[in-house]
C-alpha cells in the first residue's frame, strides 16, 4: 500500500494534535500549570506556551521532555511507537501505572472510558495486565 505525501503530512499533523493532548492531559491529571513546566525545563512560560499551542513545531525531543517535566517516565518496549510502554504517575498510587502509547491516546480521547485497541498485539502490555509491562530499557 503506498501512502502519500498528503496522507503522511495529514497523520503527522494528527499524532502532533494527539502529542500534544496527551501532555496537556498528564499536566492536568498532576496538577501542573504551564509555569511549572516552564520552571522544570528551565525554559520561559511563552516557549511552553507556543509549543502547547501549536505555534512551533514539537520535535520528539520537546515531546519527551515536556513528558519528563510531567514526571513521566519513558521506556521503548520495541520498534514502533504501539509497543512502547510509559509509566504514568497517576496521582494516589504508590507504584506507576504502566500504560502503552495506544491506551494513554484512548485515555487522552475519552478519559471515562478507556478502550483496549484491537491491533495492539504485545503480550507484555496488554491492558488486562497493565503492571506486568516489562519496557527493554529507557528511550
Amino acid at each position: 500500500m503506498k501512502i502519500t505525501p498528503d496522507e503522511i503530512y495529514s497523520e503527522t499533523n494528527r499524532l502532533a494534535f494527539l502529542a500534544t493532548a496527551a501532555i496537556e492531559r498528564y499536566m492536568e491529571q498532576g496538577g501542573l500549570k504551564r509555569s511549572d513546566i516552564a520552571d522544570r525545563l528551565g525554559i520561559p512560560r511563552s516557549r511552553v506556551t507556543k509549543v502547547l499551542d501549536g505555534e512551533t513545531n514539537m520535535t520528539l525531543r520537546t515531546f519527551a521532555s515536556f513528558g519528563l517535566a510531567c514526571g513521566i517516565q519513558w521506556h521503548f518496549g520495541g520498534i514502533s511507537i504501539e509497543n512502547t510502554c510509559m509509566s504514568l504517575p497517576w496521582g494516589g498510587f504508590e507504584s506507576p501505572v504502566h500504560m502503552t502509547v495506544n491506551e494513554a491516546v484512548t485515555a487522552v480521547s475519552s478519559p471515562c472510558e478507556q478502550k483496549e485497541d484491537p491491533a495492539y498485539k504485545d503480550p507484555d502490555c496488554t491492558s488486562a495486565e497493565l503492571t506486568s509491562c516489562d519496557p527493554v530499557g529507557p528511550l
